[in-house]
């Protein structure tokens, strides 16, 4: 009798060493995850340099090509794939605030006006919030198959691209939304008049979320290169 209880009391020891020990592991990674580091501020500095490079190709290059039935007012943005980038290499934590900042400072830097920023802001954060849940419940699915494998290069390339596909669907479903309920209006389009403008603009999210995404993917080798060697 005396030596079962002594197995449970060793038995109750050591299950709470291992909550202990998994309650530390878990702590570390959120401390991990929102640490502020000098590697992810130069990474941060840097991602934003090239997201308001991007801005002006956009405003005044890509600006000067005119979208089919878009009214002149869409504009192929190449910004959004820099915000992939940052969430591929940082987490969507900094990459939120990293979206944020770049999209508000082109009020001053680059002169876009505050309504096409504002359908840029919740276009892009809504695409990226998109892209990470599905991200998240693709890694799940293939966990259950392929476990030690997510990390390789190969796995990468084939998730990414999966959610890519259904990521740029929904994120154009969700701009023709934002721009039937209230954007359209906001430029003064209403009625029939606005309904013109959504099938143009769910084909113009397409091929300017489509055009990022490759962008992302062509360069995601490099990328994980980078991330491996620097543990951002």
């Amino acid at each position: 009798m005396k030596k079962n209880n002594e197995n449970i009391v060793s038995e109750n020891t050591n299950t709470d060493e291992l909550l202990i020990i998994k309650h530390n592991e878990q702590r570390k990674k959120i401390t991990k995850y929102f640490k502020i580091t000098t590697p992810r501020v130069t990474f941060i500095g840097l991602i934003l340099g090239i997201n308001i490079i991007f801005a002006f190709i956009g405003k005044y290059i890509m600006g000067m090509i005119p979208f089919p039935m878009g009214g002149g007012f869409l504009v192929i943005e190449l910004t959004f794939f820099t915000y992939l980038v940052s969430n591929y290499i940082l987490n969507l934590f900094y990459t939120i605030i990293l979206l944020t900042a770049a999209t508000w400072l082109r009020l001053g830097l680059v002169g876009d006006e505050p309504i096409g920023l504002l359908a840029l802001y919740l276009g892009d954060l809504g695409g990226l919030l998109i892209f990470a849940l599905l991200v998240f419940i693709i890694k799940i699915f293939f966990y259950v198959k392929k476990q030690n494998k997510l990390n390789e290069i190969k796995w990468q390339y084939i998730i990414f691209t999966i959610a890519g596909i259904f990521s740029i669907l929904l994120i154009s479903g969700l701009e023709v939304l934002f721009n039937w309920s209230f954007m359209l209006r906001l430029y003064g389009i209403n009625g029939k008049a606005a309904d013109i403008f959504l099938i143009p603009i769910f084909a113009f999210n397409i091929t300017k979320y489509t055009i990022n995404f490759v962008i992302f993917l062509s360069i995601l080798y490099v990328l994980n290169s980078l991330k491996t060697k620097f543990n951002f």
